[in-house]
């Protein structure tokens, strides 16, 4: 079976604004044309990320918050994260980025289905001791109304 790899574009003109439509209606980013965000699509070889030029940081004034997109194969712009509200973008922001891009990147042996698997059994263990743990709760009350209305009998 071939594997097949998207095509590496030396550079990407990336657009001054980017519309992207949500459940709250149409929201207009636009681009980051600082310093700080070159490492992603340059790369930062400090921390041997070799970057992607198909990376561009985005301003969405509206939420405060920064939106990291990708122009993807199909020549879509993607969601890879968005910043919590309020955040600073930095260089210190910007190498936790690349910390997280770097452990989820495939090429480097990232599987998602067996990260999207791991998560979902934590939650369905948590769901499951929760469940647990009302169940004995109420269990123990039961017990507790049984003896008392049955009295105990030998």
């Amino acid at each position: 079976m071939a594997v097949i790899l998207e095509p590496t574009l030396a550079t990407v003109l990336h657009p001054e604004t980017l519309r992207v439509d949500s459940i709250d209606g149409v929201t207009h980013l636009l681009r980051v044309d600082h310093p700080v965000v070159a490492p992603l699509q340059r790369g930062l070889p400090t921390k041997g990320w070799e970057g992607d030029p198909r990376l561009c940081m985005y301003l969405d004034g509206r939420a405060n918050a920064w939106v990291l997109m990708r122009l993807e194969a199909d020549f879509q712009y993607r969601v890879v994260t968005v910043s919590p509200v309020g955040r600073q973008l930095n260089e210190e922001e910007i190498n936790r980025l690349i910390d997280r891009l770097i452990a989820h990147d495939i090429r480097r042996g990232f599987k998602p289905k067996e990260a999207v698997d791991a998560h979902n059994a934590a939650v369905d263990k948590a769901k499951a001791d929760a469940a647990g743990e009302r169940h004995e709760a109420v269990a123990d009350r039961l017990a507790w109304g049984i003896t008392k209305d049955v009295g105990y009998h030998y």
